[in-house]
C-alpha cells in the first residue's frame, strides 16, 4: 500500500474491499531509502572506546583485574553519590585498597565495617598507578561501575504487594527506548537486531504507530501517565511541582508487587529534568540518574572508559532482568546516546543491541516477560527533517512488542488482537493502556472514550481516525497534504505570519531577553486534503481498489500546514493552522493545530532563558 509518491500527497492505494469502506487512516507506506533523503543516509563508522578495566564488582564484592594494566595500582580509593534529590548529591568515601604485588587489602571510611562489600549501586574507583620511567611518578585510573544490589525489603515488599493482585498476567515489563528513532530509520541501521526481533523473538512491529505531541516528553508523558502533559498538574522547572505528582505507571507496577527501575543516559536532556522539576523522592527502586550525573566528569564522547554509554545502559538492564528472580520487574530504560545526535549512528548498536536480545533469550530472562523496544520520535532537528519523507518519520516511530511463548499460549486471542493491531492506527496512549492491561487483564478496556486500547485486550477499530485517538492535525501521518492553489496563496502567507505572531506571543513576556522574529521565508506549504477520513472508495480497476480524496465541502475553510524561516537567528519553523472566514467574510481567523515544531538545531541560541524559561527554548533567539 503506497500513499506517499516524493512530494504528492495522491497516489494509488491497494487496499482490500472491507478496508476501502472502512479504514479511517490510511498511513503512508514509506521507502526508507526514497530519493529525497537517500544523500543523507550514511553508515557510521564503528564505535572505539579506548582504556581498560581494572576494578569489577563479582559475587557482591569489588575485585581487580590485575593483569589488565602492565602495571600494579599502588592503591585505589572507592566513592559513591549519594543522592538527596534529582539536582543535588554528594559524593562519599568508602575506603581504600592497598596493594602489594597481587595481594589487596581494603581499609574502609568507617573503622566499625566488617569488609569490603559495598553497600551502594554505583561506585567509582579512582587507582593511582606507578608511570613508567621518565613519564611522572603516577598515573591516575577510573573505573566507573553500576550495578543491580538485591536488596532484601525491596523483594519482601514486592512479594507482600504481589499476593493482593490476583486479576494481573503475572509477566516482567521491560522496555527499552531509543531517542529520535523512527520506524525507518530502524529498517536503515540495526538490520540485524530487526531480523532476529522477527524470526527468533516472533515480535510485533506496530506499522501504524504515530506521535501525539512534540519531542521527547510530548512522546513519553502521554505513555507513562495516559495523559497528555497539560492534563497533569504544572511540574515545570522553577515553577512547577516535582514530577513526583505525576500517575506515572511505574506506581501501579509498584502497588502490583513489582519491583521497579528507571534508567536515562544524559541528565542534562532527562525525560523529566530538561524542561521539567525533576523528581525529589527517587521515583523507582533503582533509578540510574544519580550514576550518569556522577559520570559526567568521566565521560568521553558517547564513551564512558572502555565502553560505549549505550553498552553501559544495556549491561545495567540485562542486570536489573536477571535479578530478583523470585519477584516481578518493571525496568524502562531510555537512551539518548548516541541517537540524540546523529540520523546514522544508531548503526553502531545494532551488534551490541542483537547481543543483548541473544542474552536474554539464551538466559531464560524473555521466559516471563513482555519486551518493548520502541523510539520516542523519529529525527526532529537534522537536515532529513526538512524533506516530506522527514516530516513523516518523525511523526512515525519504531515500536516493537515481543511476548513471551507462555502469554502467547495462555492467551491466543489477545496475542491475535495484537497481531491485528500491528496494521491500526496505534499511539503512545494504547501503550500505557496496554501496561495497565498487564497489571489488571481482568478489565477489557481503560478508558471510555476510544483515545486508548489495550492492544491485548481489544481489537483497534479499523474506522478509528486522529481525533477520536486525540491525535492533532499536525501530527497525524494519515493526513493528506496538496499543493497550494493560487488563489490560496494569501491565505497561506496569512497562516504564516499568524505562526510568527503566535511565536512573538510566547515569547512576549520574556521580550527584554528573546528577540521579536520576523518572517523571512517561507519554505514549503500545503493544504490538507479535508479530514481524517481524508480517502474514499472510488472505483474498481481489476483486482485494485481506487481511492481518492475528499473534494473540500466549503471552499471559505481549511487546513494548511506552512514551514517558515525566521529572522534573526534563521529558526525553522513547522506549524498546521486552522482558516475559515468569520462571519461577515472580510477577514481570515486562524488556529493553531497541535504545537509549532522548530525543525533545526538552536544550540545556544536560547541559553539566556534556558533555565529561568526552559519552554521558550525553542522560541527566543537571545538578544543580549
Amino acid at each position: 500500500m503506497r500513499v506517499w509518491q516524493g512530494e504528492n500527497a495522491q497516489a494509488d492505494v491497494k487496499i482490500t474491499k472491507s478496508q476501502a469502506h472502512k479504514e479511517a487512516c490510511i498511513m503512508p507506506q514509506l521507502n526508507p531509502n526514497d530519493s529525497s533523503i537517500v544523500h543523507l543516509v550514511k553508515r557510521s563508522q564503528p564505535m572505539t572506546c579506548t582504556g581498560f578495566r581494572l576494578a569489577y564488582i563479582k559475587d557482591d564484592m569489588i575485585h581487580f583485574d590485575l593483569d589488565s594494566a602492565d602495571r600494579y595500582p599502588d592503591s585505589c580509593s572507592v566513592f559513591f553519590p549519594a543522592r538527596v534529590d534529582d539536582n543535588i548529591q554528594k559524593t562519599k568515601w568508602l575506603g581504600n585498597y592497598k596493594f602489594d604485588g597481587k595481594n589487596v587489602s581494603f581499609v574502609p571510611s568507617n573503622r566499625e565495617s566488617e569488609h569490603d562489600r559495598p553497600q551502594s549501586d554505583f561506585l567509582t574507583v579512582k587507582c593511582s598507578i606507578q608511570s613508567p620511567p621518565g613519564k611522572g611518578s603516577f598515573t591516575d585510573h577510573t573505573d566507573s561501575l553500576a550495578r543491580i544490589k538485591d536488596d532484601p525489603e525491596i523483594s519482601i515488599r514486592a512479594k507482600n504487594q504481589e499476593r493482593r493482585t490476583k486479576s494481573g498476567l503475572s509477566l516482567n515489563v521491560i522496555m527499552l527506548g531509543m531517542d529520535s528513532t523512527s520506524r525507518m530509520n530502524a529498517i536503515r541501521n540495526i538490520p540485524k537486531s530487526l531480523a532476529y526481533m522477527e524470526e527468533e523473538l516472533q515480535a510485533v512491529f506496530l506499522n501504524s504507530y504515530n506521535i501525539v505531541g512534540d519531542a521527547t516528553t510530548g512522546a513519553l508523558i502521554p505513555m507513562l501517565t495516559g495523559k497528555f502533559e497539560s492534563e497533569l498538574p504544572n511540574t515545570e522547572r522553577g515553577r512547577g511541582s516535582p514530577v513526583n505528582v505525576y500517575p506515572l505507571v511505574w506506581k501501579d507496577f509498584e502497588k502490583a508487587g513489582y519491583v521497579t527501575m528507571f534508567a536515562e543516559d544524559r541528565p542534562e536532556l532527562s525525560l523529566f529534568n530538561y524542561r521539567l522539576s525533576g523528581f525529589k523522592e527517587q521515583p523507582t527502586d533503582y533509578y540510574m540518574r544519580t550514576f550518569w550525573r556522577e559520570m559526567e566528569a568521566y565521560k568521553s564522547g558517547y564513551c564512558l572508559g572502555p565502553d560505549p554509554v549505550h553498552v553501559v545502559m544495556l549491561r545495567y538492564l540485562q542486570d536489573f532482568m536477571t535479578s530478583y528472580p523470585d519477584n516481578l520487574k518493571f525496568g524502562f530504560s531510555f537512551l539518548t546516546d548516541p541517537t540524540h545526535d546523529d540520523l546514522n549512528i544508531l548503526s553502531v548498536m545494532d551488534q551490541d543491541l542483537l547481543s543483548f536480545m541473544q542474552s536474554a533469550k539464551e538466559s531464560g530472562a524473555l521466559n516471563q516477560t513482555i519486551l518493548v523496544i520502541f523510539g520516542d520520535h523519529g529525527s526532529r532537528y537534522e537536515i532529513v527533517r526538512q524533506t516530506f519523507q522527514g516530516k513523516l518519520e518523525e511523526r512515525l516511530p519504531f515500536m516493537a512488542i515481543i511476548l513471551p511463548d507462555v502469554f502467547r499460549q495462555r492467551h491466543p486471542e489477545a496475542y491475535r488482537n495484537l497481531v491485528t493491531n500491528a496494521d491500526r492506527l496505534t499511539t503512545p496512549f494504547d501503550i500505557y493502556a496496554t501496561l495497565r492491561s498487564v497489571i489488571d487483564f481482568s478489565k477489557r478496556h481503560w478508558t471510555s472514550s476510544r483515545r486508548a486500547f489495550s492492544l491485548l485486550s481489544t481489537e483497534v477499530p479499523l474506522g478509528r481516525t486522529c481525533r477520536e485517538a486525540d491525535i492533532a492535525h499536525h501530527w497525524c501521518a494519515c493526513m493528506g497534504w496538496n499543493e497550494i492553489r493560487p488563489a490560496e496563496h494569501e491565505v497561506v502567507d496569512g497562516a504564516a505570519r499568524f505562526t510568527i505572531d503566535t511565536i512573538n506571543g510566547i515569547t512576549s513576556h520574556a521580550r527584554e531577553k528573546c528577540s521579536l522574529l520576523q518572517l523571512a521565508n517561507i519554505t514549503s506549504k500545503y493544504r490538507m486534503a479535508h479530514n481524517d477520513q481524508m480517502l474514499r472508495f472510488k472505483e474498481m480497476k481489476g483486482d485494485n481498489i481506487l481511492l481518492e480524496l475528499h473534494p473540500d465541502k466549503e471552499e471559505i475553510s481549511g487546513t494548511y500546514q506552512v514551514t517558515i524561516e525566521t529572522r534573526p537567528g534563521g529558526g525553522v519553523y513547522e506549524s498546521t493552522v486552522h482558516v475559515r472566514r468569520d462571519v461577515s467574510e472580510q477577514d481570515w481567523e486562524y488556529k493553531l493545530s497541535g504545537e509549532i515544531s522548530r525543525i533545526n538545531k538552536y544550540g545556544n541560541q536560547s541559553n539566556c532563558i534556558k533555565k529561568e524559561h526552559p519552554s521558550l527554548a525553542k522560541f527566543c533567539f537571545c538578544s543580549t
